[in-house]
């Protein structure tokens, strides 16, 4: 599993907590400040996931879930934005896996993260058929 989150907000103080949170958790965060510079990232840095909020200047985190689908291997991306559902419903339809609802704490934050990251239960495993189901048993009296 890759444990790299780039952290995309344009405020510091959000960004160090948040990066704070992530490192405390084991992640490995990168953090930015401007959509430039999280795609100029994407292009060196191969991150399991981003977190990016909507206000982005000029760009905002709709963009962030379009230029993640461009550069594999970017898994699962979570915006944060405004109590909107109308918002919501366009970022999951541009593929962002998560909407997490501002204001958002640090550990909510990790806590999706850590959610979409974690393998998927493993589905039993059945045995095969034994090739020896269908003979027929003769019993010896």
């Amino acid at each position: 599993m890759n444990r790299t989150v780039l952290i995309v907000d344009e405020r510091a103080s959000v960004l160090a907590g948040l990066c704070t949170a992530f490192a405390r958790a084991g992640y490995a965060p990168r953090a930015v400040q401007s959509f430039r510079d999280a795609s100029a990232m994407l292009e060196f840095v191969a991150a399991g996931a981003i977190v990016a909020t909507m206000e982005l200047g000029s760009c905002n985190g709709l963009n962030m879930v379009l230029r993640s689908g461009t550069v594999p291997p970017v898994t699962k991306i979570v915006v944060m934005g405004p109590a909107s559902a109308s918002v919501e419903e366009e970022a999951r339809a541009l593929g962002a896996s998560a909407y997490l609802r501002l204001p958002v704490d640090a550990e909510s934050a990790v806590d999706t993260v850590r959610a979409l990251l974690a393998p998927a239960a493993a589905a039993p495993v059945r045995p095969a058929p034994s090739p020896m189901r269908d003979l027929p048993i003769f019993l010896e009296r």
